[in-house]
């Protein structure tokens, strides 16, 4: 049981790591397009799809700091 514990926290560790660099990334490329985005009526489409891109992020980031929280625990 020990060594199933251990392996399950061996893969939430490597998993939340593996999917934390990738997205971080894509926040930030997000956030570097949003504020390139400018105020006229075509952007309009623009900063909604980016608004909802990040809104997605932060939910798979959140998911994903949840599983790094769930390989810590002991």
């Amino acid at each position: 049981l020990d060594e199933a514990i251990k392996a399950r926290a061996l893969f939430f560790s490597i998993a939340s790591h593996e999917l934390k660099t990738p997205l971080t990334s894509l926040m930030l490329q997000q956030k570097i397009l949003e504020l390139e985005v400018t105020e006229s009526g075509s952007m309009e489409q623009i900063k909604n799809f980016l608004q909802k891109q990040k809104e997605q992020l932060v939910k798979i980031n959140r998911i994903v700091e949840h599983i790094l929280d769930e390989s810590r625990i002991k």
